[in-house]
């Protein structure tokens, strides 16, 4: 579980596929080697997430930001 609120964020790091669940929805900044992005989630929303080189995260809104991550082994 990452937990974002306001202001805060993730340093640079990387990841192998994972699937998601957003627990509390909001606004996050993604910078990664193709560009910076927003991008705005929804309580309860699931996503599956590729293999990501690497990237950093911002919440830049203004509610706290919570997503469970499930990798596969």
């Amino acid at each position: 579980t990452c937990t974002y609120p306001p202001g805060g964020g993730q340093d640079k790091h990387y990841h192998d596929p994972y699937m998601g669940y957003i627990v509390q929805g909001g606004t996050l900044r993604s910078t990664g080697p193709n560009g910076t992005r927003e991008s705005t989630s929804v309580t309860g929303q699931s996503f599956n997430s590729p293999s990501v080189k690497w990237h950093t995260l911002e919440n830049i809104g203004d509610t706290t930001v919570i997503i469970l991550g499930v990798e596969s082994k």
